[in-house]
């Protein structure tokens, strides 16, 4: 059993490597310069993303992580250098483990209507087994904000945007005015219910300045569902997370204890325009407990 791969030419210098069909599918991104090429993300694992890439260009290859995630981060040891932001190391631990990896892909085949028969067959524990059991290699450089890559004539800029995890990022490339997003803006929304999400607040700040420095971009490219997305989506996740902050003005009076219990055992999905948020009531603001 092996994910589907499929690849795209986005213009002369750039290819969508996507592996899974569905929302669930991962892109993973190449981009080519004169003298390196970067990949952003590189998947749950199945892909062979280094040899994908190797077929593409000749340029040796680093990579990116837009987040540390398991399915953003599946053949990181396959690379000499991954950039990874600093903030999402905890993150990266946990999702790079085999019980965690092992718990998710079991996970998948559950919400996909797989009986308890049918995940215990040979093919699909054969594939749980081999993605669990990718190895963790110690090739992480740190990504910090405004860290500038340059990879011959084009030149990738990182903008921290905490949210979906505290170390998020999005990467800008000026040569194409594209914006690669992770999984800090999809089509089909933004999760922020994670216990180490960052609270909304932290998150509306990153739209903000993402809406700031890629006003003069043409499009989005996230790590799942629809490509390319005009930029004005920033916009509409901006707009979402202001209505809930300032929504949440009415929690600010102290409850009692059950209460509390209830409220941060509460998530909450909030839509505005094309925006879909889904966040926790206990992770609102900045002061909020994480």
């Amino acid at each position: 059993m092996h994910d589907e791969v499929s690849v795209e030419r986005l213009n002369e210098h750039t290819w969508v490597m996507t592996e899974g069909t569905g929302r669930g599918a991962r892109h993973c991104y190449l981009l080519e310069g004169k003298e390196q090429a970067a990949v952003i993300d590189t998947g749950l694992g199945d892909m062979d993303v280094v040899g994908l890439a190797a077929s593409l260009t000749d340029r040796r290859l680093l990579a990116v992580n837009s987040h540390g995630h398991l399915d953003h981060i599946g053949r990181n040891h396959d690379f000499e250098r991954v950039y990874m932001h600093p903030a999402d190391e905890a993150v990266f631990q946990e999702h790079s483990s085999y019980e965690m990896r092992r718990a998710y892909l079991t996970g998948r085949f559950r919400s996909k209507g797989f009986s308890q028969e049918q995940i215990a067959s040979e093919e699909i524990q054969d594939y749980i087994e081999r993605l669990s059991s990718l190895p963790r290699r110690e090739n992480r450089l740190a990504l910090r904000d405004g860290q500038q890559i340059d990879l011959g004539g084009r030149k990738l800029k990182a903008i921290h945007t905490p949210g979906h995890t505290r170390g998020s990022v999005c990467i800008l490339d000026e040569n194409y005015g594209a914006v690669f997003t992770g999984d800090s803006l999809c089509e089909q929304g933004i999760l922020l219910n994670f216990t180490h999400s960052a609270p909304v607040e932290v998150y509306l700040d990153s739209m903000r300045r993402l809406e700031k420095e890629a006003g003069g971009f043409s499009a989005l490219y996230p790590g799942h569902q629809k490509i390319a997305l005009p930029v004005d989506w920033i916009r509409d996740y901006r707009m979402c997370a202001e209505a809930i902050v300032s929504g949440g003005e009415e929690d600010a009076e102290p409850k009692g204890q059950k209460e509390q219990q209830k409220a941060q055992e509460t998530e909450q999905v909030s839509c505005l325009g094309r925006a879909v948020i889904r966040w926790r009531s206990d992770q609102l603001r900045q002061s909020s407990p994480c």
